[in-house]
């Protein structure tokens, strides 16, 4: 069979031509104490002198995360500590093209409907096995029944075998451009991980936390502290290190993520030198912290969108007519400026993908940010809301989560509807979610996605929270990912926005940017749009 490299490399370039844009569009570092910069996928603190190994990095979440298994949910707390753990047979380059990371190479044939994906040799998992091509199938294969990525790449395989130790086939339906993005997919990851326990937990989480990655799981106290320690066998790869991709160097002998809800007490630690670093502070702090010399402050832009979820399963968001109330019925400016803060770190946009990448769109934008409480009661009294009370589920474990919470009660209340406002821990609102009839809305942030097939609740089939099917969507999905020019795959996804809008699974009501604290004393942290220490050290 025919293969060529041109042919993965236009298939790659499908998805990122507009990526470096991305990367560039923030200018500024953490290059020195007190500065304070916009954060993309090649920023962070510049480094001070020779790397050092040793010390230990204390890390302040906002919370805990429900589970470490990393292709298991899309908890962003999870992929903050899992993606030291894991890794995936592809990822993202400093700007957000796909590159190579447990794979070798990938060969693509002149119909693209074969992929030969040649694995990297002698690379150790944390139990001491070399991975295999087997270890790789087992993964994929689980991952394909849990995140809504892989059950959107895994209908269209006809076969994904294992002809020899060092080689995974896929065998297609038919074309589908999106499958590289997907195996490098960051949320919901399709991590590798040993066979046996692949095979052992199916669609339940993993009992052993064993990956490749540059730390290892040693030790997780509930509620007190997540243990990470260097794992001295890592394969890094042999290529400067580029975005999540390249080489990883393990300096710390341990990373120690410890769950602190309180975002003041997270950030004052750091100051104080109880934590290294300090995730999730909230923007209205930016301006006593940027010009503190002890400190670095890193904003990361683009980052997510702020959104309220609905449960369409369950009334009285089944019926179309009341999503569209509620989207009517709420002012995105008012619900971003007391969720976020400073407009700085926040705008209006109805875009799907972010203004920096080749496949933002404005379709649909009608429907956003209407401020029509008098729309909303109108499409209340056609559909025959009776009044019964909406249950909003939120958590004060992301402070914006709640705020915007806060204000959406207020906005659907002024339109007629009866709310019944819920407050959760973190965990506990993800286990709450997953019940079909327990509630009927809840906020969450959704990360950036380096590809459209990668946004959850696009490819999620119904199986996302919230539990949205679209025939509609679906249909055009294929025609996304079997469409191998730019131009032609915009203007499908154009139409799938569109449809978004029309059908209301949920509000999104903006772009939000984060900021991440560090203490000067650590270095080499670069902003991967998300927090990551591999590379990183601690100066005395």
């Amino acid at each position: 069979m025919k293969r060529t490299r041109a042919a993965i490399a236009a298939i790659l370039l499908i998805g990122t031509l507009g990526l470096a844009a991305c990367a560039r569009q923030g200018s500024g570092t953490a290059g020195k104490p007190g500065a304070a910069g916009t954060g993309t996928a090649a920023q962070g603190s510049a480094p001070a002198g020779e790397p050092r190994t040793g010390g230990v990095l204390r890390v302040a979440l906002n919370s805990e995360p429900p589970t470490l298994d990393y292709q298991y949910t899309t908890a962003g707390l999870t992929k903050k500590v899992a993606w030291h753990i894991y890794e995936t047979l592809f990822t993202l380059g400093k700007n957000y093209e796909v590159v190579s990371m447990l794979a070798e190479k990938a060969d693509v044939s002149s119909d693209g409907k074969t992929y030969t994906i040649t694995l990297r040799r002698d690379v150790p998992f944390h139990n001491g096995k070399i991975m295999t091509a087997e270890d790789v199938v087992a993964s994929l294969e689980r991952w394909a029944q849990l995140a809504p990525s892989g059950r959107a790449l895994f209908a269209n395989v006809e076969s994904l075998t294992a002809p020899d130790p060092h080689t995974v086939v896929f065998r297609l339906k038919e074309p589908y451009s999106s499958l590289l993005p997907a195996l490098a997919s960051t949320d919901q990851a399709p991590a590798i991980m040993p066979r046996e326990i692949a095979e052992a937990a199916g669609k339940d989480p993993v009992k052993e936390i064993v990956g490749t990655g540059p730390y290892r799981l040693a030790e997780w106290k509930k509620d007190q502290y997540i243990r990470l320690v260097r794992f001295d066998r890592y394969a890094a790869r042999p290529e400067p290190a580029e975005g999540l991709g390249g080489k990883k160097v393990a300096y710390l002998d341990e990373i120690r993520f410890l769950p602190v809800k309180d975002p003041t007490v997270r950030a004052d630690g750091v100051q104080t030198g109880e934590y290294d670093v300090a995730d999730i502070i909230p923007a209205d702090q930016y301006e006593r912290l940027k010009d503190n010399p002890e400190l670095q402050v890193v904003i990361e832009k683009p980052f997510r969108w702020v959104v309220g979820v609905f449960n369409t399963v369950k009334p009285p968001f089944n019926d179309v007519r009341v999503r569209q109330a509620a989207l009517a019925a709420v002012n995105p400016a008012e619900v971003m400026a007391a969720a976020i803060g400073p407009q700085e770190f926040w705008r209006l946009d109805p875009g799907l993908q972010f203004q920096e990448q080749v496949y933002h769109s404005t379709a649909g934008a009608e429907y956003y940010n209407q401020n029509s409480p008098e729309k909303a009661r109108r499409l209340l009294q056609e559909a025959g809301y009776a009044g019964q009370p909406v249950i909003l589920l939120t958590t004060k474990d992301y402070d914006y989560m709640y705020k915007a919470a806060l204000v959406t009660k207020s906005h659907l209340e002024a339109a007629g509807f009866k709310v019944d406002l819920q407050v959760y821990d973190w965990p506990s609102l993800v286990e709450r979610r997953a019940r079909k009839d327990a509630w009927d809305m809840f906020f969450t942030g959704i990360l950036f996605s380096a590809d459209p097939s990668q946004i959850p609740f696009i490819g999620a089939r119904g199986a996302w929270p919230g539990w949205w099917t679209s025939e509609r969507v679906q249909h055009l999905m294929k025609e996304f990912n079997a469409a191998t020019d730019t131009a032609q795959r915009k203007a499908v996804f154009d139409r799938i926005q569109q449809a978004f809008y029309e059908e209301a699974p949920m509000i999104k009501y903006g772009d939000a940017f984060e900021q991440v604290v560090l203490s000067r004393k650590v270095q080499g942290y670069v902003n991967r749009f998300d927090i990551a220490f591999w590379n990183v050290w601690k100066t005395e």
